[in-house]
């Protein structure tokens, strides 16, 4: 049988077998998903199976759809859409089990929440939204277990920071479906027991390694060579360092570690200096000095392998292990529960309870099981661990099951999300296996250089772990276009070529950038791309080229030298929405609007387009103490330097009255409104249109408003909490793309992320920075998934490192260098027609790197590489330069009204369904008519005000301080904000000057007189951060009491913390604002839980003075009175 019928015999098998399970091996462009819904129809149409009855799984919910959409196409024109009674065909394929594994899991857990005790009316929880709630809990949790005696806490803090522990904790949650086994193994262990698995892991790792390098058989005639020759004389260096190494491996051989192996000395007996001295050696030293390079070179390559095991350290670090096992399993416990009882579920624990379900083998789980007879599984490489247990479970249930995983291990490049591509090669080993091997997406040529390159640098040789993937099988190919020179290029940016010119206005990578971009304007005039109607070549468009980044860390910098060039761009699906220029302009003005003293956020607004001051306006405002003492003494009036312009002085405080009419209008606006009355108050959407790109700038700041009102649809979100959400999203791992804007109407050329584009494909394709190091940086906290978790020992006192962490880290390494070839893969071969490669050539670059091989496949063969020096960088940017610039143009205001139509953003329709007391005291002040506490106090609190955080966050360090403190040791005080410190980067006097302050307000409380400490010795129960609810009016009220104290007489008091600057005693204002939340906090726990609060108290931490309210039945109608009237408005 020849290759090419064996080939479609398998495109055939993987069709029309429905018979039998397979695993697929697809590489990119052979059709896999095709092969996938030809089996889904082909499996319809044999009346093997009803739509219900099989199950198809997707890697993303985009997938799902698009399979639903071929399906239903093709149904539209077979014979079974034309059979009597099969009129509804079409309409179950709308609820058809094609979903991605997380919907499919919330499917299960819907249809048998008795199964698994959850709430029927559960809902998944939004990832934001979660981690806020993980973070309020976790602050909780923490709080209890410092006052739970024996709490495994005590043992910790005493080696790690209070913020280190945090950190570990929360890795434990996001990460506890692999974490948790070894977590309980390890909680059960006794400190002998551990620390003995400890070195019974180092000895074998050790000696395992050790033997399979050095006490391999060929290697025994150098050996017998360096027995039987000596130097003449003893001393010499070469003659001690082979009695030494021959001493060493004798050692290895009969299975012991070698003491220099044990102390970290055994690679000065690799000394490349040792050459021993020719008068002491015959004819015999060169052989000599060859045996040495090579056991050397074979010592090289295993070294980044052998670690110290300290004794006494591994015992400490076993007892930390325990005491850190039993509170994250604690953590774990107590979170889930806390989840459960607000009737939510996270995205792992949708997996979760699913695996829980399937494995209890119960009736319930057999019927889901059973209730399937085809199993298809797309992008099965990327199928996490505790998901491939979901699966195995199912199959287990259900052995008549047929099952078809589609897949390939070398697009494996989800490590991050917990995919581990060891599955699909396991599966490898133990299903019937096909191939798919036609390439339907590049020309021939590409196709061809992807066989050539990817077959060296993923080479069957190279592979030794189970992560290892490899290029089995070369790729035919669809087109037979013939081509008059390979369209594949490495463009090598020279740095060492003339090292001592420097770029003093481009950086290194902005160099390479401007080469790429400058092949690419001469590449738009060249016919290297097939055109999909006529199959014949012509030159591209801009939109034709793709730009792939490995991430998004110089993205900023490939913006501006496309820029620089007029080249046109467009930012797609990537953490880009949140950094644009447009975004971040609209997020300063809100950050501002909170805390005047964001310097950061302040000089990115003045310097925006909205505000429009340049950096010399800013330097004229700015003092010798920077710039935010400049605006605070215009602020107060007093005199600036002689060199400010009357023009950027008035246009200063134009800007301040700016802001003091949208603080005005801060206190009734939604924060959708709000952003809606920057856009009108500063003109913005006119200022973009001026701009390139005019209409995604646009779009952008629109959605905006959109998220604002989408996120306040699950819950009240205030100014505070939406900036935090899109500080949060900015960090997330699943990005928010650009407004929905589709480039295909502008001829731009696409940026994207490598992750982003899987999947895709375009016709040029422009892979940057290949030679850029992959900086992983590994969590504190990690574990082999199965036996032993380990964490990073290292702290500002001790710089040592546990073994079994190292041993992680390095396997983590290994595992990360394995993607990186994955990654190259993917990216690649998402080119159709021309490809190109870039990187900085340097010297230092390892022999064994990644970029090593690649140019060393380049250089060694027929392949188009181009190299320029660094020196030739700024003749290329003067052609960008002396280029004609992109044009700008402005709309018209009809223009605009058009366009904002055309991008159709939501109508802001604020509706009352939750009140939040803040919102209702703030409503309260507004209505009597008083000035607001913000405007009266904001300019003192904010500006003039030295500190370097914000009020907001001195406010949110000290309540969530005083919420652990036991109002007793001051010391435990400053230990919890020292901590609590950590996450901000401070200098040392900075931090002492707020540690300083932190401890004197908390002596003000601890001494005998302070009123509020005389209620806390009374008390006969103290709760900290109590969560109310109360439904009052057919509206809930939820709210947070700082403290609740219950008194010897059953009674209550409620106390809330403020951190404001109020002279001798609180404005009338803020007392009418405040005292009406308080009232507010009574009237729900009288309604709600018949407590009987008798005295409220607003406690003023800065200098320690309590302000009390009896509460009385009549305060209690007056505020359910205003409460309704509020509520009806």
């Amino acid at each position: 049988m020849s290759s090419l019928t064996k080939n479609f015999s398998d495109y055939r098998t993987a069709r029309e077998r429905i018979d039998q399970s397979f695993l697929v091996s697809a590489s990119a462009g052979t059709g896999k998903t095709r092969v996938l819904v030809e089996r889904y129809l082909n499996i319809l149409i044999k009346g093997d199976a009803r739509i219900d009855e099989i199950l198809a799984i997707t890697f993303t919910e985009k997938a799902a759809d698009e399979m639903k959409e071929r399906i239903r196409r093709a149904l539209r024109g077979s014979a079974l859409t034309a059979a009597p009674g099969s009129a509804s065909l079409l309409d179950q394929l709308n609820a058809a089990p094609i979903s991605t594994i997380h919907s499919f899991c919330a499917r299960v857990l819907q249809e048998n929440v008795e199964e698994l005790n959850l709430d029927p009316q559960f809902r998944v929880i939004d990832e934001i939204e979660e981690k806020i709630l993980r973070k309020e809990r976790l602050d909780t949790f923490l709080h209890d277990e410092f006052n739970r005696p024996q709490s495994p806490i005590l043992r910790l803090i005493e080696y790690f920071e209070l913020y280190q522990i945090r950190e570990m904790l929360d890795i434990v949650w996001q990460q506890q479906v692999d974490l948790y086994l070894p977590l309980a193994k390890a909680s059960k262990q006794t400190e002998v027991r551990l620390l003995a698995q400890y070195r019974q892991h180092y000895h074998k790792h050790t000696l395992q390694l050790l033997r399979n390098a050095f006490d391999a058989p060929e290697l025994e005639p150098v050996y017998q060579f360096m027995r039987n020759h000596h130097a003449r004389k003893a001393d010499d260096a070469l003659q001690q360092a082979k009695t030494a190494l021959l001493s060493m491996i004798a050692k290895i051989q009969s299975g012991k570690i070698p003491p220099e192996i044990a102390n970290g000395s055994a690679g000065q007996l690799f000394d490349r200096r040792k050459k021993g001295q020719k008068g002491n050696w015959g004819g015999e030293l060169e052989t000599m000095r060859e045996y040495q390079l090579k056991l050397r070179n074979i010592w090289d390559g295993i070294k980044a392998r052998i670690f110290l095991f300290d004794e006494e350290l591994e015992q400490w670090n076993a007892g930390l292990t325990i005491a850190f096992a039993q509170l994250a399993l604690r953590w774990i416990e107590t979170y889930r529960a806390t989840l459960n009882d607000q009737a939510v579920v996270e995205f792992n624990g949708l997996e979760i309870y699913a695996e829980r379900f399937f494995k209890s083998g119960s009736t319930a789980a057999s019927q889901v099981a059973r209730q399937f007879k085809h199993l298809l599984v797309d992008e099965f490489q990327d199928v996490s661990p505790i998901q491939n247990r979901i699966l195995t479970a199912i199959s287990a249930l259900n052995p008549a099951l047929i099952t078809f995983y589609v897949g390939d291990e070398k697009q494996s490049i989800y490590r991050f999300r917990g995919a581990e591509v060891e599955i699909f090669n396991r599966y490898k080993r133990t299903m019937p296996l096909l191939y798919l091997d036609k390439n339907f997406r590049s020309v021939k040529p590409l196709n061809e250089f992807f066989n050539r390159f990817f077959d060296q640098l993923m080479s069957r040789t190279d592979c030794v772990a189970e992560y290892d993937t490899w290029y089995d099988k070369p790729v035919k190919s669809d087109d037979n276009l013939a081509l008059d020179r390979l369209p594949v290029e490495l463009l090598l940016l020279n740095k060492d070529a003339q090292p001592e010119l420097a770029l003093t206005a481009l950086s290194e990578t902005e160099a390479e950038f401007v080469h790429i971009v400058h092949r690419m304007k001469e590449l738009r005039y060249r016919a290297i791309v097939k055109d999909a109607k006529t199959e014949q070549m012509r030159q591209p468009e801009w939109r034709d080229f793709t730009i792939l980044m490995r991430s998004r860390t110089h993205q900023e910098q490939l913006e501006r030298i496309l820029n620089l060039a007029g080249v046109p761009y467009y930012v797609a699906s990537g953490v880009g929405f949140y950094q644009r220029r447009e975004v971040l302009d609209v997020t300063n003005f809100l950050r501002v609007l909170i805390n005047g003293y964001d310097e950061m956020a302040l000089a990115g607004l003045l310097r925006s387009p909205m505000i429009g001051m340049s950096d010399d306006n800013l330097m004229e405002i700015a003092t010798e103490k920077g710039l935010m003492h400049g605006v605070s003494k215009v602020m107060k009036g007093e005199p600036l330097s002689e060199n400010i312009s009357p023009d950027t002085l008035q246009r200063f405080r134009e800007f301040m009255n700016l802001l003091d009419r949208l603080r005005e209008k801060m206190k009734t606006l939604s924060t959708a409104e709000l952003i809606q009355a920057i856009l009108d108050e500063t003109d913005y959407l006119a200022v973009l249109a001026a701009f390139p790109e005019e209409k995604q700038s646009i779009a952008n700041v629109l959605k905006l408003i959109d998220l604002a009102v989408v996120w306040s649809g699950t819950q009240d979100i205030s100014l505070v909490d939406y900036i935090r959400r899109v500080q949060l999203y900015q960090t997330m791992q699943i990005r928010e793309g650009e407004a929905n804007l589709s480039s295909e109407l502008e001829n731009s050329v696409i940026i994207m992320t490598i992750h982003a584009a899987k999947g895709l494909a375009f016709p040029v394709v422009v892979v940057p920075e290949l030679a850029a190091p992959n900086k992983g940086g590994y969590q504190r906290l990690l574990s082999d998934n199965t036996d032993h978790i380990a964490f990073n020992l290292k702290t500002l006192f001790d710089d040592r490192h546990g073994y079994y962490h190292q041993y992680l880290v390095q396997n983590e390494k290994e595992r990360d260098r394995a993607e990186e070839k994955r990654i190259l893969y993917v990216a690649a071969t998402r080119a159709e027609s021309y490809l190109l490669l870039s990187g900085i050539d340097k010297k230092s670059a390892a022999a064994d790197s990644q970029w090593s091989k690649i140019k060393a496949v380049f250089s060694a063969g027929d392949l188009n590489l181009r190299e320029i020096s660094i020196a030739d960088v700024p003749g290329l940017l003067a052609d960008f330069q002396a280029a004609t610039p992109l044009p700008v143009r402005t709309l018209s205001r009809d223009q605009q009204n058009e366009l904002e139509q055309l991008i159709s953003p939501l109508t802001v329709q604020p509706k009352v369904k939750k009140v939040t007391p803040t919102a209702f005291a703030g409503w309260l002040g507004t209505q009597a008519e008083k000035e607001p506490l913000f405007k009266k106090f904001a300019a003192r609190d904010l500006l003039e005000s030295a500190e370097t955080l914000s009020a907001l966050e001195i406010g949110t360090i000290i309540h969530q301080a005083f919420s652990w403190w036991d109002f007793a040791d001051v010391s435990e005080l400053t230990r919890f904000t020292g901590q609590l410190l950590q996450s901000y980067t401070l200098s040392p006097s900075e931090f002492q000057k707020l540690m300083a302050l932190f401890e004197d307000w908390g002596g003000r409380l601890t001494k005998s007189e302070n009123p509020l400490l005389k209620y806390i010795r009374k008390a006969e129960n103290i709760s900290r951060e109590v969560d109310i609810y109360a439904w009052i009016g057919g509206t809930l009220i939820e709210g947070k009491i700082d403290l609740l104290l219950k008194m010897d007489t059953g009674k209550y008091i409620i106390i809330d913390f403020k951190s404001d600057h109020i002279g001798q005693r609180p404005d009338e204002a803020a007392l009418t604002k405040y005292n009406a939340q308080l009232n507010l906090y009574a009237l729900m726990l009288q309604q709600n839980t018949k407590l009987n609060v008798i005295k409220t108290g607003l406690y003023f931490i800065r200098n320690g003075t309590l302000h009390e309210q009896d509460i009385t039945a009549e305060i209690i109608k007056r505020t359910r009175l205003h409460l309704l009237e509020y509520i009806k408005q």
